[in-house]
């Protein structure tokens, strides 16, 4: 359902008289009936597809990774902490 079949959907229930106990009744069967389809579904389908193309950095993000490389598998991040620390404080 797009959302502006969901909507008009909530606005027509909305105008129904119902009481707490129907509400509460109608929550409870939305609910248990949406927990089967999670349970019955394989996670991958619910995920929406994202491409990298979706992602559009601010020009002061690009200027704080420009000039970086992406690190190997191998890179060593515990000297590379080390490193920046000793650079900041001056160790």
């Amino acid at each position: 359902m797009n959302t502006a079949a969901l909507s008009s959907l909530w606005t027509y229930i909305q105008s129904l008289m119902l009481t707490s106990s129907n509400k509460r009744w109608l929550a409870a069967h939305l609910y248990e009936s949406a927990a089967t389809d999670i349970a019955t579904s394989n996670i991958e389908d619910m995920l929406p597809i994202v491409s990298a193309n979706d992602f559009q950095l601010s020009p002061e993000t690009l200027s704080l990774v420009a000039g970086l490389e992406p690190m190997d598998e191998e890179t060593n991040y515990d000297e590379i902490r080390l490193k920046y620390f000793k650079d900041k404080y001056q160790l």
